[in-house]
């Protein structure tokens, strides 16, 4: 990246010591005046490279699950790199496969496989992370002066050499995978996908119907409803779905966390108002995930248009969207036609994926789209090494099916609101508990039979793939914080949706699980994430 610009949009740590309380858009207009305050230009934000993604995020798994950093290590680089080992695990149990996942619980760390066979012996498999960085090939003078030249960017990032070396000797040697199974489940992982697409069905029949979720460490459904069924109801629904199902209370359900560069903030400005006129009044909406490219919309020079993902909801007619960018101007921007899916709204028909995302760009033609994204409250940024794909398998009749690259267990993070409408934003993470979600929003249509929406769970500290009673695991989630980004290490993910609090006490800091689009579905908003 360019130094000794000036960049305006990273001032969230000056305007907190300014004690500036709304993050509303009070927030833009300290970026563009009191950073420059002292008449120094502000440091551009250091990218921080795969290695150090690692070392960040495995930091903190290792607290969030009170292991060594050096097994953190190990299990995320498994989750991030070691898709290939789920994939062929999948491939060779066929029609037999009833889940993937990961048992964050399990002292003996792995990848766990539910298959209906009765008998398979656990076995290690090995791959190499693909990089983009060859840590291999950096010999101990190189990495003195790599160290040296990083001094900065790691200072920033809060990390020191040692841990960073740990990473990178991680990435550059072949990483083993213990392969566990769970054999004679009862039901495939097409049956539990079969019962979940007939539930999601008559779900506008369940009262309070909140999702329904495909649990492949349990080999059954779980249905969320905002309150108890009639035992009556309850039988119907089991019968209806021909598989176990595990009922949670969940009251409220899902909200959308919207009022309305990757992880920068959206705000909108009423119809009427000047443009660029920010004030104490102008309200924080969303937040970018990604930057993409249009598959469909050219430039005058005959390229593809770059611009940002966001989720779907993030729009109101009566309302002007802009955005900060990182030149320092503030962009009016626009969804062009057919970049947009809002399934949640329309309950399109059997078969769509279910999604919520939503392509914007600068209605100037001036691109807004880069493939850098901010992680955390310092600045710095992430670039974006790899999307994580859906990898399809087949059964043995040959028709595809779906198995998600974020598996169940996966530890995954996002950035968003340290506290309701707060200046700072913060990396908070949790637990895929599902892969295959179809739900409901409070205020949007009840039927989904697709598959786009992956399901986070809270965690506890040290409690595993234990569902927190209190809800008081690391996970935040905020109004304000749809569209922003779910990551991993480098790997895209997905962009935020939704989320449920504990007790329905929407923004408080107990939220209980939360919802992303999975980037497979990039397309669904005729786009493509940006992979430098």
């Amino acid at each position: 990246m360019e130094t000794g610009r000036k960049i305006y949009g990273y001032a969230s740590e000056t305007c907190r010591k300014m004690k500036i309380a709304r993050f509303a858009l009070a927030a833009a207009p300290c970026a563009l005046t009191a950073l420059f305050a002292n008449g120094q230009e502000a440091q551009a934000p250091f990218v921080i490279d795969e290695a150090e993604a690692l070392a960040i995020d495995a930091r903190l798994y290792a607290s969030e699950y009170g292991v060594s950093y050096d097994e953190a290590l190990q299990r995320l680089t498994i989750m991030i790199y070691g898709s290939e080992v789920a994939s062929a695990e999948a491939a060779e149990d066929g029609s037999d496969l009833a889940g993937l996942f990961y048992d964050n619980s399990s002292a003996e760390f792995g990848l766990s496989v539910a298959t209906r066979k009765q008998a398979k012996a656990e076995r290690t498999k090995f791959f190499r992370p693909k990089t983009k960085v060859d840590y291999g090939q950096i010999n101990a003078a190189q990495k003195k002066q790599r160290n040296a030249e990083r001094k900065a960017a790691r200072q920033a990032a809060k990390l020191n050499d040692a841990e960073v070396e740990k990473a990178e000797t991680k990435l550059s040697k072949p990483v083993s995978v213990k392969v566990k199974y769970k054999t004679g489940q009862k039901y495939a992982f097409f049956d539990l996908e079969s019962a979940s697409k007939a539930v999601a069905a008559q779900s506008a029949s369940i009262p309070g119907f909140v999702l329904v979720s495909v649990d492949e460490a349990g080999n059954s459904l779980r249905l969320m409803v905002t309150s108890e069924l009639p035992p009556n109801l309850l039988r119907n629904v089991e019968i209806l779905a021909g598989v176990p199902i595990v009922v949670e209370i969940t009251p409220g359900g899902f909200v959308p966390s919207a009022s309305m560069p990757g992880g920068s903030i959206l705000f909108t400005l009423p119809s009427g108002s000047s443009a660029g006129v920010l004030t104490d009044k102008s309200p924080r909406g969303c937040m970018t995930a990604f930057g993409a490219r249009s598959n469909t919309l050219k430039d005058l020079a005959g390229k593809p248009v770059t611009g940002m993902l966001t989720a779907g909801h993030c729009s109101e007619s009566s309302l002007s969207m802009f955005v900060l960018a990182d030149d320092g101007k503030i962009k009016a921007i626009t969804t062009p036609t057919g970049h947009s899916r809002m399934n949640f709204n329309t309950g399109l028909g059997t078969g769509a994926s279910t999604t919520d995302l939503r392509f914007v760009y600068a209605s100037g033609g001036d691109p807004i789209g880069l493939g850098t994204f901010r992680y955390d409250e310092t600045g710095n940024l992430r670039s974006v090494s790899s999307v994580a794909s859906i990898l399809a398998t087949s059964s043995a009749g040959g028709t595809p099916t779906q198995i998600a690259g974020s598996l169940q267990g996966s530890y995954l993070c996002h950035r968003g609101q340290r506290w309701p409408k707060s200046v700072d934003n913060m990396q908070t993470c949790g637990e895929v508990f599902s892969k295959q979600v179809m739900l409901s929003y409070v205020n949007g249509a009840s039927t989904y039979t697709g598959g786009g929406m992956i399901g986070v769970r809270n965690t506890a500290s040290g409690k595993g793939t234990i569902a927190p009673a209190n809800g008081s695991g690391t996970l935040r989630c905020y109004k304000g914080d749809s569209g922003g980004p779910w990551f991993l290490g480098s790997t895209a993910y997905g962009v935020m949706s939704g989320c449920v609090h504990k007790d329905n006490v929407v923004d408080s800091e107990h939220p209980l699980y939360a919802i992303y689009t999975s980037l497979s579905y990039a397309s669904d908003a005729g786009a493509s994430v940006i992979v430098p």
